[in-house]
């Protein structure tokens, strides 16, 4: 009788790769013995790395996480760097320092494809460990079907079928995606999607001196903006904090975004505070780890009245924190308003020149020029604070008319706290001082093709003829690939779901409709939105579901061995 546990991780970016780093310490620790195969299931040319972090992409895509943040270690391992337990031999800024010095500025911003080449040399570093225990293959295909029977789960490529007792399905973003993903309206852009940039956006795809419509006001948009000029050969200097550009003529005449709200990315400011305000973020963060132990009582309780509401109980907490911190650093301020400035910020009809002047005032806060303000002081404590609200929100934890209005909160501080780099903001704006970008249509425009292909930007009165539309957003955690594995799952009828992804437990496994855990599959990544909060970063420390996950595979093996 074969005797082997058959495991296939489905998906190897980043997270599916530290699940893989989990189960080889779990290898080598004995805590799962017997013969173990484990097939890894990446279409990417550089796993560890996956599409996101393709070493292969330009240098001007950048990161939105400062180089000392990166460590693909687990948490566990990094008071030990030289031991020989450790399946990852390096943090990024140690990696950097010695394979490429120029980008080891702690507080810099690398390359998304040097981040990349440090991935996916981890990955291989895990790979090479694992070998000497475990069978380990690697399949260079996409898995375009899952199925559950006779206790076994089935994955299918376009080429064969295979039969595991173990799934796990850590896709992200579940590639690029097509074109029926992308629609604007009744519409379909002429380019759905800007990755990968080198040929989505190159001078075929958009001319030189046309006018390109781009949906989406985010980081996305960042990357396109960037892609059309600094991508084709255009300049950037910096001089005393300022940016100006240097058109390379390969550019297009106009550059014009749109979006639903029209309210931009604010920089990531650097945090020069950091010893003078961590008494504050201590104290905010302790309370809010109070409410979220009361959450985790009540997460089980039919009565919703016992759970947390984040507008009455939490965002207090948040806005009380960055009230303290603005009052610590500006003590000569007698009174500071966070929720009406957030208020404000809210209903805030944009105005494309107010949009230039916010991001130049942001901008020279977030590089030191002018002194803190509100929004400065709310994106930091919501950054501070972000690993306490995980906690709380998490698995359910507030109550179910409470998430609603927390989603609207979380999705203006996304702008708010987790922008860019202040350096790409004092790019975007010398690419509006070199009269390439265009804001006057960025709230409520709507893009209208006629019956002869002539396309038109319309806001209000407004009219622009653009010859290309762009769509730079990503789909939501609950716009999963059409026909996808993420999407089958969603519709079978025994697997939980709600408006924001597919629900999971904190183990990372599917949760049925009754409430039981589905056996022999786990679900990380961006897609559990509903049920884990913060899942589009590289932080190992944020979030403890692959450990858990990991505890619940050794349980389960130890059970069927007896």
């Amino acid at each position: 009788m074969d005797t082997t546990f058959r495991l296939a991780i489905v998906g190897c970016g980043p997270r599916g790769m530290y699940c893989l780093e989990r189960l080889a310490h779990a290898i080598e620790q004995r805590k799962l013995s017997g013969p173990i195969q484990i097939d890894i299931y990446e279409p990417a040319a550089y796993p560890g790395a996956g599409v996101v972090y393709d070493p292969r992409q330009p240098a001007h895509l950048r990161m939105n996480f400062a180089n000392h943040q990166i460590d693909a270690r687990h948490p566990d391992q990094r008071n030990h760097p030289v031991s020989s337990h450790n399946l990852i031999s390096m943090s990024f800024l140690e990696w950097t320092k010695r394979n490429r010095p120029q980008w080891s500025e702690p507080e810099g911003y690398a390359p998304r494809a040097i981040v990349g080449e440090y991935l996916h040399d981890c990955f291989q570093q895990i790979l090479k460990r694992l070998r000497t225990q475990a069978t380990v293959k690697l399949h260079p295909a996409k898995v375009v079907d899952v199925e559950y029977a006779d206790d076994c789960w089935i994955l299918s490529t376009a080429e064969d079928d295979a039969t595991y007792d173990e799934v796990v399905l850590a896709v992200g973003h579940e590639g690029w995606r097509s074109a029926e993903s992308y629609r604007i309206g009744d519409m379909i852009a002429d380019i759905p999607c800007v990755f990968p940039t080198e040929t989505r956006l190159s001078t075929d795809a958009v001319p030189a001196e046309s006018v390109v419509a781009i949906r989406g006001f985010g980081l996305t948009w960042i990357d396109a903006a960037l892609s059309l000029t600094e991508g084709r050969g255009g300049q950037f200097t910096e001089r005393d904090g300022r940016w100006t550009y240097q058109c390379s003529g390969r550019e297009p005449k106009g550059i014009v975004p749109f979006s639903r709200s029209g309210r931009p990315m604010l920089p990531k400011a650097t945090d020069i505070h950091e010893e003078r305000l961590a008494p504050i973020w201590n104290r905010y963060r302790k309370q809010l780890r109070i409410l979220a132990s009361t959450a985790k009582l009540t997460r089980t309780s039919d009565d919703e009245g016992d759970k947390p509401h984040f507008r009455g109980d939490a965002w207090p907490i948040i806005i009380n924190a960055a009230t303290d911190a603005l009052h610590k650093l500006r003590p000569d301020v007698e009174r500071f308003n966070v929720r009406q400035w957030f208020r404000d910020w809210s209903r805030w009809r944009v105005v494309d020149k107010e949009v230039i002047a916010q991001l130049r005032h942001s901008y020279d806060v977030a590089t030191g020029r002018k002194p803190v303000d509100e929004a400065w002081a709310l994106g930091l404590a919501w950054r501070q604070l972000y690993p306490a609200l995980v906690e709380l929100v998490s698995q359910g934890g507030l109550a179910s008319e409470s998430v609603e209005g927390f989603q609207r909160i979380a999705t203006e501080m996304e702008r708010i706290s987790f922008g860019p780099p202040a350096e790409n903001i004092g790019r975007i704006l010398a690419i509006y001082d070199a009269g390439l970008l265009d804001l006057r249509f960025l709230a409520d425009a709507t893009p209208i093709r006629d019956v002869d292909g002539r396309k038109t930007l319309q806001c209000g009165h407004r009219v622009m003829e653009v010859d290309r539309i762009v769509d730079a957003t990503i789909p939501g955690p609950h716009q999963n690939e059409q026909g996808g594995i993420l999407d089958r799952l969603a519709s079978d009828a025994f697997v939980h779901h709600n408006s924001t992804g597919l629900c999971v437990n904190d183990s990372g496994r599917l949760v049925q409709r009754n409430g039981n855990a589905l056996p022999g599959i786990a679900v990380f990544g961006r897609v559990t939105e509903g049920s884990v909060l913060g899942n589009d970063t590289l932080s190992r420390t944020l979030h403890t579901h692959l450990d858990r996950w990991t505890q619940s595979l050794v349980k389960t093996r130890s059970r069927t061995a007896a």
